[in-house]
């Protein structure tokens, strides 16, 4: 098959354009499904964080993820 079209994942979190040049096709995917999670799936209840808070912890957990592929 000639002429096939690549697909382009969405950034849908804001990562950084930057780091998010340098993710392949599956960080990309990891990244925006590890974002995607709902706080109280990856944070005990008692723990208070923000919603900024929670933004950066997704985000570092998001990246940390895709980087052990």
């Amino acid at each position: 098959m000639t002429g096939e079209a690549k697909i382009e994942i969405e950034n849908k979190y804001y990562c950084p354009i930057k780091l998010w040049k340098k993710f392949t096709d599956k960080q990309k995917v990891i990244y925006n499904n590890i974002r995607s999670n709902r706080m109280d799936t990856m944070v005990h209840p008692k723990m208070l964080i923000t919603k900024e808070q929670w933004d950066t912890v997704s985000h570092n957990f998001a990246c940390m993820a895709a980087w052990e592929l």
